[in-house]
C-alpha cells in the first residue's frame, strides 16, 4: 500500500489540551486533555473517544518537549479514525493545522530538528552496540589461544548484558521514527 503522507511524522505521546470553540469567551479551562500519537509540521493525531464533526475547527495547546512553553494553534478535523477502517488507531482524530504564530511554528521546527538528531545518535549508538557484540564473538576464538582473552571476554559479556536493555529501547525508538 502506497503511503500518501506529504509530511514526515514524529511519534510522540504528550498531553494535548483541545476544544471546539463555541464562543469567544471560552478559554482552555473548558478544554479536554488527550494524548497525541504523532505530529507533523502541518497536523496532529489525537487519541480520543470524542468525535467532533469532520471539518470542525478546534483550538489546541501542547508541549512537544518538556523544556518549552506550549504551542497554541487552531486546526480543522480532517479525518476520524473509526474502528472498522483504522483499528490500530481508533478511536481518534486527525487535525490539520490552520493558524499558528511564527514563534510556535519555530518551536515545532526545533522539535523536529531535535528528533532527527536523536535518530542519528540512536543509530550511531546501535552501531556501537553491534560492534561490541561482534567483538565478544571474536573473543570466543581468541580464548583458546590467549589467556587474557578469557578475562577480556568476561568483562565484555558483562557490559553487553547491562547494555542489552538500552539497545532494545534504541531499537524501538529507531523503528518508530523510521515508520513515520
Amino acid at each position: 500500500m502506497k503511503d500518501r503522507r506529504k509530511h514526515k511524522r514524529i511519534s510522540v505521546i504528550t498531553p494535548v489540551k483541545w476544544r471546539i470553540r463555541k464562543s469567544r469567551k471560552q478559554n482552555f479551562t473548558d478544554a479536554l486533555l488527550f494524548d497525541t500519537r504523532n505530529v507533523t509540521k502541518r497536523g496532529i493525531f489525537l487519541k480520543t473517544l470524542l468525535r467532533p464533526k469532520h471539518g470542525s475547527t478546534v483550538e489546541l495547546e501542547f508541549t512537544p518537549n518538556n523544556s518549552s512553553r506550549p504551542i497554541k494553534l487552531k486546526g480543522k478535523v480532517v479525518w476520524i479514525a473509526k474502528k472498522q477502517t483504522h483499528p490500530r488507531l481508533a478511536p481518534g482524530i486527525g487535525i490539520k493545522f490552520e493558524k499558528m504564530s511564527r514563534e510556535d511554528f519555530k518551536k515545532l521546527n526545533i522539535f523536529f530538528r531535535n528528533k532527527s538528531a536523536n535518530l542519528r545518535d540512536a543509530v550511531k549508538l546501535k552501531k556501537m552496540y553491534l560492534q561490541l557484540k561482534n567483538m565478544a564473538s571474536d573473543l570466543v576464538v581468541m580464548e583458546e589461544k590467549h589467556a587474557s582473552a578469557v578475562h577480556f571476554k568476561s568483562v565484555l559479556d558483562n557490559a553487553i548484558s547491562e547494555i542489552d536493555t538500552i539497545a532494545h529501547i534504541l531499537d524501538k525508538e529507531i523503528n518508530e521514527i523510521k515508520k513515520l
